[in-house]
């Protein structure tokens, strides 16, 4: 363990006197997110105020008839009479809306007579055409409902029945379920990236890149154990995951939670000690076995190039796990997933934050999956440091 320690201590010097890899794994996170989520917020702004103030074109050919139905429009809009190629004008934006009156001359007869048709025509690939077709279709909405009621009434029958029936609808989440949808769709997912990506850039260096640079000899050449090296490296990639990763996610949430519209106010809510317990445990068990992958690559590899694409397909795997955990309703029955390493915990992850207990079975299984697979790993990886044909193996 003293070995260990030693090793360890000399891993986190050689770290911090290479101040550019301090500033992107501590400070640059932080800083791309806030301004990641600025623009993004800003250029939602300003989308927003120019659509405020934009005068809608509609092309139609009854106006009388549009002028009915838009009467709970609350854009400004003119007509337009003429069109060239209806399609072209919309992808041009010349007109922003077609509506087209089949048959009837009066509003009347549209909401009277279901032969009737209204045809309108809209260009998704507009942000104007969307929006002027979405609140010109709530106002033929609610100018129907006018004069249902209207109708109702004049044939002495209460308007009221149009509310019927009376429905009270109750949400049976709990305050850690409603609060915890949002990290348990992003959480799992950001996570696993993050401790993939932090481990490529150290974890290769201080394995495959230390090949490389032939300074791995000089340390075997010590009276150290095998096992104390692989695991001062393993512990050293897995404390800088989990560090890279937990500065990432806490950027990630402050700065959407600030900048972005719609975020969950209690996002807290989610939290408990039991939640922070469990969520702690999950990611060291995952941290750990991507830190022990990690290091049988990287002292496998010729080189940090080569270690980076063997590991590539287990990231690419494991990523598109982390994509399938954004679905509301992904892993709710998990059946042998829970057995598969680094699978497991992204399942954990994704119950503990959208269930309203917590996943204790799903816990344990994916913590003592992932520990298992490490120790084996670990002790193929001491091997793999006394095997001279791994230790030299290099492109040089």
């Amino acid at each position: 363990m003293k070995d260990t320690l030693i090793i360890l201590r000399k891993e986190f010097a050689n770290l911090f006197k290479d101040k550019r890899t301090v500033f992107s794994i501590f400070f640059l996170p932080v800083i791309l997110f806030v301004v990641i989520f600025y623009f993004i917020n800003m250029m939602s702004t300003q989308e927003e105020a120019k659509l405020d103030k934009t005068v809608y074109k509609i092309y139609t050919n009854n106006a009388q008839v549009l002028k009915t139905f838009a009467s709970y429009l609350q854009d400004d809009y003119i007509i337009v009479d003429k069109v060239g190629n209806l399609e072209e004008d919309l992808r041009d934006s010349k007109i922003h809306l077609a509506v087209i009156f089949d048959g009837g001359t009066t509003a009347e007869d549209f909401l009277t007579n279901e032969n009737l048709k209204v045809q309108v025509y809209s260009y998704s690939g507009s942000s104007a055409s969307e929006r002027i077709q979405n609140n010109f279709y709530s106002s033929i909405r609610t100018k129907r409902d006018e004069f249902l009621k209207q109708e109702l009434e004049s044939n002495g029958m209460s308007a009221k029945l149009l509310e019927m029936p009376n429905i009270s609808i109750e949400n049976v989440a709990t305050e850690k379920e409603m609060a915890g949808s949002f990290l348990g769709m992003l959480l799992p997912y950001m996570l696993v990236l993050y401790l993939f990506t932090s481990s490529f850039s150290i974890g290769f260096d201080t394995t495959a890149g230390e090949k490389e640079r032939q300074t791995l000899t000089i340390l075997l050449s010590n009276q150290v154990s095998r096992t104390s090296i692989a695991w001062a490296k393993i512990l050293y990639i897995m404390l800088m995951n989990i560090t890279s990763a937990t500065i990432s996610i806490i950027a990630f949430i402050i700065a959407f939670s600030t900048m972005m519209k719609g975020v969950p106010s209690d996002m807290l809510a989610a939290f408990n000690f039991e939640t922070v317990m469990v969520l702690l445990f999950t990611t060291i068990g995952m941290a750990v076995l991507i830190a022990a992958i990690i290091v049988v690559v990287g002292i496998f590899a010729k080189s940090v190039k080569e270690a980076s694409s063997y590991t590539m397909p287990i990231f690419v795997i494991v990523i598109i796990f982390g994509v399938m955990s954004m679905q509301p309703e992904a892993f709710k029955e998990t059946g042998m997933m829970i057995y598969i390493p680094l699978i497991n915990g992204i399942i954990t992850l994704k119950q503990l934050f959208t269930t309203p207990n917590l996943p204790i079975y799903e816990f344990v299984v994916s913590l003592l999956v992932n520990l298992g697979v490490t120790s084996v790993l670990v002790f193929l990886a001491s091997k793999m440091f006394s095997n001279e044909k791994f230790v030299f193996r290099t492109e040089s």
